[in-house]
């Protein structure tokens, strides 16, 4: 069997760690078909047996690597230690999955979270710098960063469009906002104010979810698609300035 390599740390296996993600009660209130749910599984797991990073923190780094054609990188690895000689300033919108330890070697990337769950959690982000942001009201300066993140946010935050004016409006004339949110293209997006609520996650209530998006998304708020694997229903979606 041909060994596949990591793009992030370069490791190379036979298989990516793959398990079941998508809750039963999830993919009822969802109405995802089995091949939908089996997708989902696998953009959530298949996991590199070195650096745990899941296939969508995988489809997040490549996006970067490309939108960056100068870094030449082969790696993430290597694309990190690029940016910080570049000096590139990155805002990380809550944690991007595994892909935070290494965005966080970059001494430019500032991250913040929305909230944390418990006193010690808040303490030890307190201590590490890590800010408690709001995407739809953030305390950035306009115009300060050449790269801003943020993975599986949207659809818990009930003011898309204002939440994408506020990446807009602290990009640097020419940066980009690289995101990724559940999407089936072949559905238009549904808000789920008045309908059965769901949850991402284990079910937590800061987990709700304000919209199952569908291919609209793309055309409503003038996005690109910086990389794409329609087999598991991931896309990399671009925000520009």
């Amino acid at each position: 069997m041909k060994r596949m390599s990591c793009r992030i740390c370069g490791y190379k296996q036979e298989l990516f760690r793959q398990h079941k993600v998508i809750t039963d009660e999830l993919a009822r209130i969802w109405q995802l078909k089995p091949r939908e749910r089996a997708g989902f599984d696998r953009r959530e797991s298949s996991e590199c047996e070195k650096c745990g990073c899941s296939l969508r923190s995988r489809a997040i780094a490549e996006a970067i690597i490309m939108s960056y054609p100068d870094s030449q990188s082969k790696l993430f690895t290597d694309w990190v230690e690029w940016a910080g000689k570049k000096g590139l300033t990155i805002a990380e919108i809550n944690y991007c999955g595994q892909l935070h330890e290494y965005l966080a070697q970059n001494p430019k990337t500032v991250t913040s979270q929305y909230r944390e769950r418990t006193i010690r959690a808040r303490i030890a982000n307190r201590l590490k710098g890590i800010k408690s942001e709001d995407i739809t009201k953030l305390s950035y300066p306009s115009k300060s960063f050449d790269l801003v993140l943020h993975s599986e946010v949207l659809e818990h935050v009930e003011d898309t469009a204002k939440a994408l004016a506020e990446c807009r409006r602290i990009l640097k004339p020419g940066g980009i906002c690289l995101f990724t949110v559940p999407l089936i293209t072949n559905r238009k997006t549904k808000g789920k104010a008045n309908s059965e609520p769901s949850y991402h996650g284990s079910g937590e209530a800061d987990n709700l979810v304000y919209w199952e998006f569908g291919g609209d998304l793309l055309k409503k708020y003038r996005l690109k698609v910086a990389w794409a694997d329609p087999a598991n229903y991931l896309w990399v979606l671009k925000l520009v300035k």
